[in-house]
């Protein structure tokens, strides 16, 4: 018995491979025992013909270089041949007569390797794509062959350079194609290994697996496909990892059918349309992949396709860095989708899945957009940098939203249009160069103890004929409004904290009608409460304290019902009702204001049912109180201005109101401290903490 000399190593070849350089692996050598060599001369034609029909199993076929024509197929069905040039120099060819369905060499034997040999048949290039099992094949590898291809070149126009089938485990390594329709199919039930291989300039895919294939892909370069780089259709299996792939035309990675691939720390890059795209029923595993500068979507996932993205980096991708369409549902997490001149994310269809800690950021437009009837899980996500939205919801999407960060995005934080419906809990939403949250047109959902602060022009904001629940969110240093209701929403507005925004924490305009209960706001810069025009809506048991300005200021046309609130430490009024506007109050307790209780001027109307402490009346305003109201007073001496007294009160009472004095009371009597403090417990969310400090004010702190 002889064995085998050590080939020549490869050379070793380097490949960027997310951000690392990466060195391919040398072939091991071949150590196959043999019972004799044969060197075979390339002077006469079919001489490797000749030489296998004579050759008996466990051969050493040796080639002395230069070309060897054969016009037959040749086949080697015998054990353990072997079939190398020592030299690297040696190529396989044909006539240019054969028909397009050819294959030059098949394998069917077990222990047969090939090393250091080019294939070049000289096949006529078919007139359009045919099927890989009609085309012509440089090499095909059948049965239960595990035959060892190391270090050939293989190229056949318009053909497939190693085709596999049966249900071997094949190894093709270092090998290089070039030039064909595919570089290697595998099909029925193989499992090949196919590492260290170069592959350039095909028609198709430079590596197909179809049927119940399964196998590996691994550390391979590949550019220069018209279709994609590596495909796994059918119900294949295979690892697909560590390859750059360049240069694929529409996809990098294509996996359809019903495979279940895994793929893993490839790098995708250069000219190509979608950088991983899976569909059909598909359910992969997709980690650690790095795509960059799409054309179109750097992850596609699409029809009902499924499967777990984990750790994957998406840059710079034309249209979005991730889409998710028709009734597809994955699971996304740890990914980073950044630089993308479209969107970040695209959900739409009836698409739906899980999107938990990705980073979301620097995109042109919108960082996560839903549309259509998508419904989603986004949870812990960090939306920011954003060219325009964090979040844009559109049409009829849904979905749970919940601890994600949006922030320093160049408009609105979460914008919800149409008729979305999501609910949102948990999320802080804040430095926003527009609204944090803005709901449109006839949106609505549930929105729970998000931290709405420090955007720019509003951290809510209401318009259309939108509706939605805001319960326990805490809407905080704007520098221009805390909520803002317009046109004509109808929102429910309730138990949440509202505080140190610049010119008011809680506006209604337009036509809006929404339902304030249970609310604080306080601390503002100017106004606590502002309803404005056609304002409508109730307002109840919300506590109004500290603000600059005045505690609630009705104008315009608005007609608002005032109940059970309490307003306090306001810098001028508690209640400002002016111009044609009308409030109904009712059990309200306005105190330790700056100037009155309560402002009636213009063609205001005010309407007091119970205790009022103070009120002014200015120009043709007008208020009804009852006996137990303290002072009310008439500022403009011959104005117009009309009171209507409660049902116990008397002409002395009239008058002797009329000429009270002006002088505010400096402290709080004892009972209306009192129930100051019961209004403030409980009325406030259970996470606020009340202590009252001393008879002057009350100090409202916040504890988890």
């Amino acid at each position: 018995h002889t064995t085998f000399s050590t080939p020549p190593p490869l050379h070793p070849s380097t490949s960027l491979l997310c951000g690392c350089a990466r060195t391919m692996p040398i072939p091991q050598p071949l150590m196959l025992s043999t019972t004799r060599s044969i060197v075979v001369s390339s002077s006469s034609q079919d001489a490797i013909f000749h030489a296998l029909q004579a050759a008996e199993p466990f051969t050493e076929l040796l080639l002395d270089g230069g070309s060897y024509v054969e016009t037959r197929q040749l086949v080697i069905s015998q054990t353990g041949i072997c079939l190398r040039c020592p030299e690297y120099t040696s190529v396989i060819t044909t006539t240019d007569e054969l028909p397009v369905q050819h294959t030059l060499l098949e394998i069917n034997a077990q222990d047969v390797c090939l090393q250091g040999v080019s294939f070049r048949p000289q096949h006529k290039k078919p007139s359009q794509h045919i099927t890989s099992a009609a085309s012509n094949r440089c090499l095909m590898i059948s049965g239960n062959s595990d035959a060892r291809i190391t270090e050939c070149s293989m190229r056949t126009s318009g053909g497939i350079g190693i085709f596999i089938t049966g249900s071997g485990s094949a190894r093709v390594v270092g090998c290089h194609f070039k030039d064909s329709m595919c570089g290697i199919i595998v099909a029925q039930d193989a499992k090949p290994a196919i590492n260290g291989c170069v592959f350039h300039t095909f028609d198709t895919f430079a590596v197909k697996f179809e049927g119940k294939s399964a196998g590996e892909c691994v550390d391979n370069v590949v550019e220069n496909c018209a279709r994609g780089g590596v495909k796994s259709s059918g119900k294949s299996s295979p690892l697909i990892q560590h390859n750059v792939i360049t240069d694929t035309t529409l996809c990098g990675i294509d996996v359809t059918d019903s495979s279940t691939a895994r793929v893993y720390d490839n790098h995708i890059s250069g000219k190509h349309c979608i950088g991983i795209q899976v569909a059909d029923s598909t359910n992969v595993a997709c980690h650690g992949n790095t795509v960059m500068d799409s054309q179109g979507t750097g992850i596609l996932v699409c029809d009902s396709a499924t499967g777990m993205f984990c750790k994957n980096i998406v840059v710079g991708a034309v249209k979005s860095g991730v889409g998710v369409r028709d009734t597809a549902w994955p699971t996304f997490v740890a990914n980073k989708v950044q630089r993308c001149s479209g969107s970040g994310f695209v959900v739409h269809g009836v698409a739906s899945g899980v999107f938990r800690e990705n980073e979301i950021s620097y995109n042109g437009v919108v960082g996560v957009a839903l549309k259509g009837n998508a419904d989603a899980l986004w949870e812990e996500n960090h939306v920011r940098h954003n060219g325009a939205h964090g979040f844009l919801l559109r049409e009829d999407a849904t979905g749970t939203y919940q601890r994600n960060i949006v922030e320093e995005n160049a408009m609105v934080g979460v914008l919800v249009e149409d008729r979305s419906r999501p609910y949102m809990y948990g999320n802080v939403i804040r430095q926003n160069r527009a609204s944090g949250i803005m709901l449109n047109h006839e949106a609505a959902g549930e929105y729970r103890l998000n931290e709405v602060i420090g955007n720019e022009t509003s951290n809510l904001v209401v318009a259309g004929h939108s509706t939605g629940l805001f319960r326990e969110n805490r809407f905080a240093e704007s520098p221009m409004c805390g909520v803002q209701v317009q046109n004509s929403a109808s929102s429910v507005i309730q138990h949440n904290t509202i505080e140190t925004n610049g010119k008011v924490n809680l506006c209604v305009l337009g036509s809006g009608s929404p339902t304030v209960e249970g609310n604080v706001l306080s601390n503002g810069k100017r106004l606590g409460m502002l309803m404005r025009d056609d304002a409508r809506g109730t307002y109840t048991r919300n506590i109004i304290v500290r603000h600059g300005l005045d505690g609630v200021f009705v104008e315009g046309r608005a007609d608002v019902e005032l109940s059970a609130n309490v307003i306090s430490d306001s810098a001028r009024s508690g209640v400002v009702v002016q111009r044609k506007a009308r409030a109904a109050m009712k059990e309200n307790t306005v105190c330790h204001q700056g100037s009155g209780a309560a402002v009636v001027q213009g063609h205001g109307h005010a309407q007091e049912e119970e205790r009022a402490h103070w009120f002014v009346v200015r120009s043709q305003g007008a208020v009804r109180v009852d006996e137990d109201a303290s002072t009310v007073v008439v500022e403009e001496e011959g104005g117009q201005a009309e009171i209507w007294l409660g049902d116990g009160a008397t002409e002395e009472k009239e008058e002797s109101r009329r000429e009270g004095s002006a002088k505010l009371v400096e402290e709080r009597p004892a009972w209306l401290e009192q129930k100051l403090v019961e209004a403030l417990s409980a009325r406030l969310p259970r996470m606020v903490r009340i202590e009252v400090v001393g008879i002057a004010g009350v100090c409202i702190g916040v504890s988890a």
